[in-house]
């Protein structure tokens, strides 16, 4: 329950002093020492448990979540890959709103637009959304060149538009922050302990400056290598913003994700910067966690680093997995919905799970290297370990489509879609499996919800216009031919 490790939880001022994290009586300690999960799992059996392939470290959950609870997401990408599989099982997440206030004010922008890298710019974005008095920056809004602007707290790979559409997309992203006051649940997840300093204004900003930028303003952007007070006073600031402004209910979950920086502007090795980076900032939360019972922290970051490297990893090794992230999420929903004594074997995923999603990663390598047969029987033996588990059907789809066997994919992908896999990713393939059959209705179907989960894709309006057309509905088809052509110039300018 909240609040029974007071003995180990410091005060601010305590934090500010040279005292240890944590002081523990002999007793205490030996009483730690002797706990299931304070042994590094050594043998075969322990890390079978525990380790390999998917790293599943103990989750100490204070709180429970029902699926009525807002959950507010804000962080990195890895924010935004939780919030998906969070939405798939069936919570109330904020951000499944956000396209209704980006259509409020006129614009199309995507989730990821939310992305936040920076720990101080989530402190900006939360006090401009709860602090009486505190507005954004209309400076924050750059000029990069001929008239096309950028707004510096948004996340970084954003093209500059009009000024007028960065403003309406700044009104869209402070209607979203203002969700965080009602949160009964608010999870943040850091990235990165690099970042760019506005000088003019006195602000961390989300992103760096274009070129365009720098040559207008110049000397108002720095670079900066944030150390560990920094980060822990930005911690601090969140707190005390959703306390004295948020629901009084709320509770925090903590994460450090994962995903490697794309590039250090430092003079080391990127692969050095990036562990200084994830080091810091898994400190500085290990901090605000011991301070605060409302905070818990989520071990998704050991989780990944800690797993087998070809689940845990895209091919790029930088950015996590689909596979990774469900799995994590899953135990991260038994551990906060399901309170028992033994939370231990509650959070665990059963061996057959993890098993099957094992298969799967495996008959997907198979198929890609063209040994359909024994992928087959990998992908079988998978949905019949775990029938209820999306990824089985999914990369068994998708191997089936590429294969040729465009009626056995469709049942796959339509399975996969049904049980809560990402919609995109799925339906947009599913499409193509209708359209090569001749199931115009089917395919219209799934191209309209691919569409709608990623209206910035270009490829299933082409489809969709191809499906429309041939169930004789030619001016829609017209329509949609011709956002596909947009959407696919825009890409190739980029």
């Amino acid at each position: 329950m909240i609040g029974e490790e007071a003995s180990t939880v410091r005060s601010a001022d305590q934090a500010n002093s040279s005292s240890p994290l944590a002081k523990l009586s002999y007793e205490e300690a030996i009483a730690n020492n002797q706990a299931a999960l304070s042994r590094w799992p050594r043998d075969q059996e322990a890390q079978e448990a525990r380790l390999v392939p998917f790293c599943q470290p103990g989750i100490r959950p204070t709180f429970s979540i029902h699926p009525d609870d807002l959950i507010f997401t804000i962080g990195s990408c890895f924010a935004r890959n939780i919030e998906q599989h969070l939405i798939a099982g069936g919570f109330s997440v904020a951000v499944s709103r956000f396209d209704e206030m980006c259509q409020a004010e006129g614009v199309k922008v995507k989730s990821n637009t939310l992305n936040k890298f920076v720990a101080q710019s989530i402190v900006n974005e939360l006090s401009w959304a709860l602090e009486p008095g505190a507005e954004f920056p209309r400076e924050s809004i750059v000029e990069v060149k001929n008239e096309r602007y950028l707004d510096m707290q948004l996340a970084p790979g954003l093209l500059p538009t009009s000024l007028d559409t960065a403003l309406r997309t700044r009104r869209a992203v402070s209607s979203y922050m203002r969700m965080v006051k009602d949160a009964k649940v608010v999870i943040v997840t850091l990235g990165l302990a690099e970042a760019w300093y506005d000088t003019a204004l006195d602000l961390y900003t989300n992103t760096m400056p274009m070129k365009g930028t720098v040559e207008r303003y110049p000397g108002r952007f720095e670079h900066h290598v944030l150390e560990y007070n920094q980060l822990l006073r930005s911690l601090r600031h969140m707190l005390s913003l959703l306390e004295q402004y948020g629901n009084p209910d709320f509770r925090m979950i903590l994460t450090v994700s994962p995903v490697a920086m794309g590039a250090t502007f430092t003079e080391h090795d990127a692969l050095v910067a990036n562990t200084y980076s994830k080091a810091v900032q898994r400190a500085a939360v290990e901090a605000i966690c011991r301070e605060h019972d409302r905070v818990d922290y989520l071990p998704t970051f050991e989780s990944v680093t800690l797993s087998d490297q070809s689940l845990a990893w895209r091919e790029d090794r930088a950015h996590v997995s689909t596979d990774i992230v469900r799995l994590n999420v899953l135990r991260m929903e038994k551990a906060y919905s399901a309170r028992t004594a033994d939370t231990s074997s509650e959070q665990s995923l059963d061996a057959a799970h993890v098993e099957a999603v094992k298969l799967a990663k495996e008959g997907k390598s198979l198929a890609k290297a063209g040994d359909m047969q024994a992928a087959d029987q990998l992908f079988r033996r998978a949905v019949e370990l775990a029938p209820d588990e999306v990824l089985p059907h999914l990369y068994w789809g998708d191997a089936l489509y590429r294969q040729g066997h465009f009626g056995e994919a469709a049942r796959e992908l339509q399975t996969a879609m049904d049980l809560g896999g990402r919609v995109y990713e799925i339906a947009y393939t599913l499409a193509k499996c209708h359209a090569k059959v001749l199931n115009w209705p089917q395919a219209e179907v799934a191209a309209r919800a691919a569409i709608e989960d990623s209206p910035d894709a270009a490829g299933p309006y082409k489809l969709l216009s191809k499906a429309l057309k041939q169930l004789g509905h030619t001016a829609e088809a017209e329509r949609f031919l011709a956002k596909h052509q947009q959407l696919t110039e825009q890409q190739t300018q980029a």
